[in-house]
C-alpha cells in the first residue's frame, strides 16, 4: 500500500498499524491489504493470525491488520481510502459496524451480495477496481460447524437466543439449508421482532416465530426444539458482565439464571436426548449453557468452527484458493489455537 494511504489509515483509528522490527509497517509497498474493521477488536480478535498463516502457507502477498475504527465518519473515511487503493482488496466488518457498513457501500457506488441482503449485515467486502462489494459468510460458516454433529436440517426446529449481528447471518443459512421453523429470543423483545420483520422479506411468515426471554426455560424443557443456538453475547468471556446461560433469562441473579437452565435440561433430559446446543461463542471455549448441556449428556458445540470456516469463506471471495478447503480450514484453525495460547 501507498504510506500516505497507510498515514490516514492511522489517524482515523485508535490502534496502531503492525510493524516490522525497524518500524515499516508491514503493508507498505506492494503488500496486498485486508483489513478487519471493529470498533475495540484489535486486542482479542484471533483473525489476523489464521489469515496471515494463510498468507504464508498459500503464498499470497499480502498482510491482515485489525483497525479499532471508532466513528461511523472513520469508517467511511477508511472504506473510500480501500476503496481507491489497487493493494487494498477487501476487508472484514466485525461489531458494531456491521450493519453500518451494509448502509454505505451502495452510497459508494457498490453492490450487496443475496447472503448479506438477506442478513440485513455484511461481515465480508471484496474491492475489484474501485468497486465494493458486500457479503455475509457468517451464516455459511455456521451451518460448515453444524454439520459436524448434525447431518441433515430438513425439518428440524431451531431455538435461537439473540438478535444482534451474529443471529443475522445464522438464520437465513438455516432456513436455506432446510430447517423448518426458527424461533428467535432476545433479552430486548423489539430487536426480535424487528429481526423477524426484516426476515420476512424474504422467507414465509410461518417459519419465523418469536417468544419473550422469560419463557426460554419452559421451552427448552418442552423438547420442541432440535437445535438450540445462542448467538447473544450471555457467557462471552470479554464481556465478564455477562457470566449468564442462554437458557434463562438474565432478569435475575446468575445463580438463579443458573438453576433455571439446569431444570430445563434435567426436565428435557427426560424427554429426548438428541437436543444439540451449539453457541456462536468461541472464549471461552465452553460458556456456561454448554457446560450444563455437556454435564446433562446433550451433544454441544462451541463457535470455534463458525469463525474459521467463515473465515475461510471471506478469504475464498477474495483469493483463487486451489488447495483443499480442509487443508486451508486446518491451517487456519491451528493458527486461532496457537493464538489462544499465548
Amino acid at each position: 500500500m501507498k504510506v500516505e494511504k497507510l498515514q490516514e489509515i492511522a489517524s482515523l483509528i485508535t490502534n496502531k498499524l503492525d510493524a516490522d522490527r525497524k518500524g515499516v509497517e508491514k503493508l507498505s509497498g506492494d503488500v496486498m491489504g485486508i483489513f478487519l474493521f471493529g470498533e475495540v477488536i484489535s486486542p482479542y480478535s484471533k483473525s489476523p493470525d489464521m489469515w496471515n498463516a494463510a498468507f504464508e502457507a498459500l503464498r499470497i502477498h499480502a498482510y491482515y491488520q485489525a483497525l479499532d475504527i471508532p466513528t461511523e465518519s472513520a469508517v467511511k473515511k477508511v472504506m473510500k481510502i480501500i476503496r481507491q487503493d489497487a493493494n487494498c482488496i477487501g476487508f472484514n466488518v466485525g461489531m458494531p459496524w456491521k450493519r453500518f457498513v451494509l448502509e454505505q457501500i451502495p452510497r459508494l457506488g457498490g453492490s450487496i451480495d443475496e447472503s448479506a441482503r438477506k442478513a440485513g449485515a455484511v461481515n465480508t467486502v471484496v474491492a475489484r477496481e474501485e468497486i465494493l462489494v458486500g457479503y455475509n459468510t457468517d451464516g455459511e460458516g455456521e451451518i460448515k460447524n453444524l454439520k459436524t454433529v448434525i447431518p441433515s436440517f430438513q425439518g428440524l426446529s431451531v431455538l435461537l437466543v439473540g438478535a444482534g449481528g451474529g443471529a443475522r447471518g445464522v438464520v437465513p443459512a438455516l432456513l436455506d439449508a432446510g430447517v423448518e421453523r426458527v424461533t428467535i429470543t432476545n433479552r430486548t423483545a423489539e430487536n426480535s421482532a424487528r429481526l423477524v420483520a426484516h426476515l420476512e422479506r424474504f422467507y414465509s411468515a410461518n417459519k419465523l416465530w418469536t417468544i419473550e426471554e422469560q419463557k426460554i426455560p419452559q421451552l427448552v424443557g418442552s423438547g420442541t426444539f432440535d437445535l438450540v443456538l445462542n448467538a447473544s453475547a450471555k457467557g462471552q468471556a470479554e464481556k465478564p458482565e455477562e457470566p449468564y446461560s442462554s437458557l434463562a433469562p438474565t432478569d435475575v441473579s446468575p445463580t438463579e439464571n443458573h438453576q433455571l437452565s439446569a431444570n430445563a435440561l434435567r426436565v428435557l433430559k427426560g424427554k429426548r436426548e438428541d437436543v444439540v446446543f451449539a453457541d456462536l461463542i468461541y472464549n471461552p471455549v465452553e460458556t456456561p449453557m454448554l457446560q450444563q448441556a455437556r454435564e446433562a449428556g446433550f451433544k454441544t458445540l462451541n463457535g470455534k468452527g463458525m469463525l474459521v470456516w467463515q473465515a475461510f469463506l471471506a478469504l475464498s471471495l477474495m483469493f483463487t484458493v486451489d488447495e483443499p478447503s480442509s487443508d486451508v480450514v486446518k491451517i487456519m484453525s491451528d493458527a486461532f489455537d496457537k493464538a489462544s495460547k499465548v
